[in-house]
């Protein structure tokens, strides 16, 4: 689930791409009529810098997800199955790329654990988060 999140940011963010490019998400005041339509009307070209502010203004921030685990008291980052089968505690994070949480999502599936497990549990999802957020940065700076 959480490696789907994360992929499916990028593939929104190049989709919303194409569609600015292509002139068919373009910012309000350049949305043609309903009759400019009909008339054969093209959209307008923007520049390089038009189109970066018009997708940062229909996805301001990326998005990404890890999960992570408890096992024996020590904190594990992206769980496998054998991993996340023996978790004391199993939690999936998923967060804004401007730090803000999106979801908490966490059990104690064979044990309780404290405040500052919870806080041990969360620094190591930010660590596998910003990975990912410095990954799709790469990854979508080469992309159109």
């Amino acid at each position: 689930r959480c490696a789907s999140i994360t992929a499916a940011n990028i593939a929104l963010r190049l989709a919303v791409r194409r569609l600015i490019a292509s002139g068919d998400c373009l910012p309000v005041d350049l949305r043609p009529t309903f009759e400019e339509r009909k008339d054969g009307w093209t959209p307008p070209q923007l520049n390089e810098i038009e189109r970066k502010n018009h997708e940062d203004a229909v996805l301001p921030h990326d998005l990404a997800a890890v999960s992570v685990g408890l096992i024996d008291g020590k904190v594990y980052l992206d769980l496998d199955y054998i991993l996340d089968s023996n978790a004391d505690v199993d939690m999936n994070v998923i967060k804004t790329s401007d730090g803000r949480y999106v979801e908490v999502q966490g059990t104690g599936e064979e044990a309780t654990f404290s405040a500052e497990e919870l806080a041990a549990l969360l620094a190591g999802a930010d660590k596998g988060l910003d990975a990912l957020f410095a990954f799709q940065e790469v990854t979508l700076s080469d992309a159109q």
